[in-house]
This record gives C-alpha cells, structure tokens and sequence, in this order.
C-alpha cells in the first residue's frame, strides 16, 4: 500500500473532492438565490417583531464555500426549531403562509443536495481528518515558536539578574555605605521599638481594664463621679487606642487610675473576686510607668526620630540608586514568574495537542487505507 505524507494526502483528498464540492456550490447558489428571493419578497420579515430574523437567515456572501456547505446543512433545522415558530406569530403569517412552506422546502433541499452529494464521499472524511490533523501540526508548531521566544526571554531575564546583581554590590562597596547601613539599622530599631511601646501599652491596658469594668458597674464607686470622669472613663473602656490617642498627654488616663486608687482606699470591698493587692499593684505599676501615662509623648519622640532618619536615608545618594536596582530586581522577579508560568501553560499545552495529533492520526490513517487505499507517513514531532 502507498505511503503518503500529510500533504500529500490532503492534497489527494481535496483533488478527489473538489468537483463534487464544485458542483455542489453550484447547485447551492441557484437555492440561496431563492432563498434571497423568498426573504425580500415576503411580507412577513417587515414586521418590526421579527425583522432581526433577516439577518440571522441571510446566507454567506458569495465565495463563501465552505460557510455556504456549512449554511445548508445547518439553516433547515434552525429555520424548523427557532426560526418558523416565531414567523408563524408575526402578523399576517396566516395569509402568507405559502412563503414559509417554500422557505422551508428550499431550506431542505439544500441540506439534501449536500447529503447526497458530500456527506457520502468516500474522500470527505478522510479529508476533514487531514484537514484538521494539519491544523493541529500548525498549531504544535507555532507553540513550538512561542516556546523558544519564552525561553528566550526567560534567560535574558536571567542575564539582566546577574548584572543587576553585579550593579548592587558595585553600589555596596563605595564610600558612605557604612553610613547608609546604619541608617538602615537605626531605623529598623525605631520601628521596632515603636512596635513594642505600643504592645507594651496594650498589655497594660489589658489588665487595667478588668479593674476599670468592674469599677463601672460597682454603683457605690462611681455614685460621686463628676461627668467627665464618668465620660473619660466610658471612652477608655470602649475604644482605648482612639482615646489614647485623643489624650495626647495621658491626663485623662491618670485621672480614672486615680479614680480606681481611691476607690480601693475607700472600699477593698469595691472589686469583687479580685485579689484587692494584686488590683494595687497593677494600678500603681500603671501610674508609675511613664511609658505608659506619657505613652503619646513616647510616640512623638520616636516619630520624629524616624521621620529625621528616614530623610536623612532616603537622601543618601546610595539608598536612591539602590532603591532604583531594587525597583528594577522587583521587576525582573515579577516578570520571571510570569515567563515561568507562560512556559509551563506552553508546555502543557504542547502536551495535550500532541495526544490529540495522535488520536487524530490514527483515526484519518484508517481511513485513508479502508476508503482511499493509501497509508499516512509516521509523524516525528520536534
């Protein structure tokens, strides 16, 4: 049995279709030419309700093949499912009725010419197959050209890494980094040290406002408040950071530790199922920490410890041209895992077409031997 390549059998195949497909064009256009006729002519599709339907019925330009092949085999059933019905309701379809029986006789003659005259050829099939396997081949292939490229752009990512890379440490070994390294300390420690203050006040208020609730909700203690105590006193239990920020010299907050100490010296008997020195001492350890009464001023200090570093940093002309290879390696990292990921897309899509060239191969070599009497070449793909 002959051997043929993929184009060679498809170009066989499209030779032993073609005067069919030919005659059957012809054939086609004498029906859409009646069709044409029938859609202008009608009264039915000036009807506002289904004007749209023209368009959707309209057959292919003229050249269209392949469009027009796919037009007759499809428009019957349409026209039958979605298209009549809606015709049938449009006003006056009762008195035109003899437009929509020709429309759909045309319709079906179409389908049937291409049936009788296409569908049944013994080269069509094995056409089609070869058609679509040389597609898929096309299609390995061009993902085979993406491939390169993203391998390709993946190493000129990596190269520009490395030069990066060589420009950071270039910047590192010149005159002043000491300095700026420094800064960079310091300013971390600054943060940090912020960071601390303010869960060293949290921790504190924690234990302070169990005793504080309790305070509150003892009628005795509270029966000689002024208004202000009792207002100081709601806005530290309901939200302590806003009001500790709002207090900004902590006068507020040693006003209502005053308020607990004299409760406690008035009546132990004020807090309830707490141990009345762990309360005093809590409260007094409190009043004695200035890191938590002048907790803003400690936070003032320290932001304008970090603002003066922070510019003094930002201006040192190693932090700017450092920031800018960073910026740059930022860049670089974002862009190589997008590469990464188009490589990895790539190659599973490369995967996957394989297997349906496979599938797709042996399905058309069948058919090219039991309908045709020839044999496809074995595919090699790169």
């Amino acid at each position: 049995m002959k051997k043929m390549s993929i184009l060679e059998a498809r170009t066989r195949t499209h030779e032993l279709v073609k005067n069919d497909h030919e005659k059957v064009v012809k054939l086609l256009m004498l029906r859409v030419a009646q069709v044409k006729y029938v859609m202008n002519r009608s009264p039915l599709f000036s009807h506002e309700s289904v004007a749209g339907l023209h368009a959707k019925m309209n057959p292919p330009s003229p050249g269209a093949e392949d469009a027009l092949i796919q037009y007759a085999l499809t428009m019957h059933e349409a026209f039958v499912t979605h298209y009549k019905p809606l015709l049938e309701h449009a006003p006056g379809a009762h008195e035109n009725s003899s437009w929509l029986r020709e429309l759909e006789d045309t319709l079906l003659e179409m389908r049937r010419i291409v049936m009788q005259n296409l569908s049944k050829h013994p080269a069509l099939r094995p056409y089609n197959l070869l058609t679509k396997l040389s597609e898929h081949i096309e299609k390995y292939e061009q993902l085979g050209s993406e491939y390169a490229l993203l391998q390709g752009e993946k190493n000129r990512l990596a190269r520009e890494s490395i030069f990066l890379n060589h420009e950071s440490e270039e910047y590192r070994s010149r005159p002043g980094f000491d300095t700026l390294t420094r800064l960079n300390v310091s300013f971390d420690k600054l943060l940090l040290e912020k960071r601390a203050l303010n869960e060293h006040w949290m921790n504190t208020w924690q234990s302070l406002s169990v005793i504080f609730k309790c305070l509150t909700e003892n009628e005795n203690a509270s029966a000689s408040w002024e208004n202000a105590q009792h207002r100081m006193m709601h806005l530290y239990l309901t939200n302590p950071a806003l009001t500790r920020e709002k207090d900004a010299h902590g006068q507020g907050l040693v006003m209502i530790l005053r308020l607990a100490v004299s409760a406690l010296e008035l009546d132990e008997n004020v807090f309830v199922g707490m141990n009345k020195e762990d309360v005093r001492d809590t409260i007094l350890h409190a009043l004695e920490d200035p890191l938590f009464v002048q907790y803003i001023e400690h936070v003032h200090a320290l932001d304008a410890a970090i603002v003066a570093n922070q510019h003094e940093r930002d201006n040192h002309p190693l932090h700017r041209a450092l920031m800018g290879v960073q910026q740059r390696e930022n860049s670089i990292l974002l862009n190589q895992e997008k590469t990464e990921e188009a490589i990895f897309n790539s190659i599973h899509a490369r995967e996957n077409i394989a297997k349906e060239i496979g599938v797709i191969w042996k399905e058309a070599n069948h058919v090219c031997q039991t309908q045709l009497n020839f044999e496809l070449d074995k595919i090699i793909l790169q």
